[in-house]
């Protein structure tokens, strides 16, 4: 039996594969997003409940920031959390393929006339190791992926974050404008209601002012209420509930317009070669292969194991080689490597499909932040100036009595539909630029902007002149 165990020893010795350490693989992923949210990131990495909620409640503690947010979803929401989870399962799927191959042990007891016959036999299977370096290859490939994968989700939460954030800043800022809309027009009605009262004006022109106020009130209305649903997309953005969501923004603008247009001519080349989804798709394609390839030759090649087998009986021991040969060409080999073939040929074809999406969505990015820019532009420096001559010059022939107090309204209703153009045109320039940030930073699914630019493209529009008397 001496001779049993260490045959059994080397054997062990040399099929001995390491676990990959969870640790290592969340705390690798927590560092991919640079020093800018590295805190937040450890936080959630750690799973330690008492230290994220310590961070999220001194970050709540202040008004909030576009900085600030981020950092909140990606220590507090449960998604990030999950993506966390997800990196533990592929760090068990790695320690899987890392794993050596089985030892298969067979016994067999036989009664030979005046004692037991014993026989032993441990076997190894040849081909895993054979593919052990093919097996090293796909767990390395394999963590690349799990990681980027993480880190993407990382990524688009904080950005999901940021975006919720400036339509909570822009619809304070809608309000805002809309309550000046409203105050005009209730203006309007009280110097048209003074004018009938004094037999001045018509019943129609009257009627006419409060309409126009009522409407008014109805589109503050909505205003106000956007603000309140757009508050409720942040806290759903941060996973924040209870008394959580009483926080208040620390800014009531949005970020002002750069001096200059943003350099983004490179943005696709940038996109493609940081994107965290192509590094993803990459890593699965390179899986893919190489199971494809141990798929194929276990297709016709016999199964082998090789080992010891060690017999007891009556006059003492005996061991030997021991040879296990199985035949595949009768199981499901070849449906096992067509199956292998078709995952190949899909993992190369979504790399390639999201490789033309990612060009897309950065293309798309660049256009809507530069068009978005130059109306800004033009709006700041020359619209809204405009207007605003045009309700100083109407002011002095006001106070001149050269114009009638409803030319005065009317002026100041257009400056303010001029600014809340400006508005509409900042936000999207804003958010132009955080797809843009999140694009150079790798984002893994171009198909979220492209969506989310056509959702916003509606949102804020520019309001239609108001109607004059």
């Amino acid at each position: 039996m001496n001779t049993m165990r260490i045959m059994a020893g080397i054997l062990v010795a040399a099929t001995t594969g390491c676990l990959p350490s969870n640790g290592q693989m969340r705390n690798g992923t927590a560092q991919q997003l640079g020093a800018r949210w590295a805190p937040a990131m450890a936080s959630a990495a750690s799973g330690n409940a008492a230290q994220r909620a310590s961070l999220v409640a001194k970050l709540l503690a202040a008004p909030l920031t576009q900085e600030t947010v981020a950092k909140i979803a990606l220590a507090n929401n449960p998604a990030m959390l999950a993506a966390f989870d997800e990196l533990d399962i592929a760090a068990a799927d790695v320690g899987i393929m890392l794993a050596p191959p089985a030892i298969h042990a067979d016994f067999s007891v036989r009664w030979n006339h005046h004692y037991y016959e014993v026989e032993s036999a441990l076997l190894v299977d040849v081909l895993g190791l054979i593919n052990r370096a093919v097996h090293l290859k796909l767990a390395d490939a394999a963590a690349t992926q799990a990681q980027s994968r993480a880190t993407a989700r990382a990524l688009e939460l904080a950005t999901n974050a940021e975006l919720a954030y400036l339509r909570v800043v822009a619809a304070q800022q809608e309000a805002a404008l809309r309550q000046q809309v409203f105050d005009a027009a209730d203006a309007a009605v009280a110097v048209r209601q003074r004018m009938h009262d004094a037999g001045n004006t018509t019943d129609l022109a009257l009627v006419r002012e409060l309409d126009q106020r009522e409407q008014t009130r109805v589109e503050l209305g909505r205003a106000q209420l956007a603000v309140e649903i757009t508050r409720e997309q942040l806290n759903a953005a941060l996973g924040l509930s209870g008394d959580q969501t009483n926080w208040s923004a620390a800014g009531q603008l949005l970020p002002a317009l750069p001096a200059a247009v943003p350099a983004i001519d490179e943005l696709e080349t940038e996109a493609v070669a940081n994107s965290l989804g192509v590094a993803a798709a990459r890593a699965q394609a390179e899986v893919a292969a190489e199971q494809t390839g141990i798929a194929r030759k276990r297709q016709w090649l016999p199964e082998l194991a090789l080992g010891i087998a060690v017999v007891e009986h009556g006059s003492g021991v005996e061991a030997g080689p021991a040879i296990q040969v199985g035949l595949p060409w009768f199981g499901s080999g070849r449906a096992v490597a067509e199956r292998s073939t078709a995952q190949l040929h899909r993992a190369q074809h979504e790399l390639t499909s999201l490789a033309i999406n990612l060009r897309a969505a950065a293309r798309a990015a660049r256009m809507s932040a530069l068009a978005a820019f130059a109306e800004a532009t033009n709006l700041r420096d020359v619209i809204v100036p405009l207007r605003q001559k045009i309700v100083d010059e109407t002011l002095l022939h006001y106070n001149a009595m050269n114009a009638d107090p409803f030319t005065l309204i009317m002026a100041q209703r257009e400056l303010t539909d001029g600014k809340r153009q400006l508005l509409a045109s900042q936000l999207r320039f804003a958010q132009a630029m955080v797809r843009v940030s999140a694009l150079r930073r790798g984002l893994l699914r171009p198909e979220l902007l492209t969506s989310a630019m056509a959702v916003e493209s509606s949102m804020l529009a520019t309001p239609a002149p108001a109607g004059g008397h």
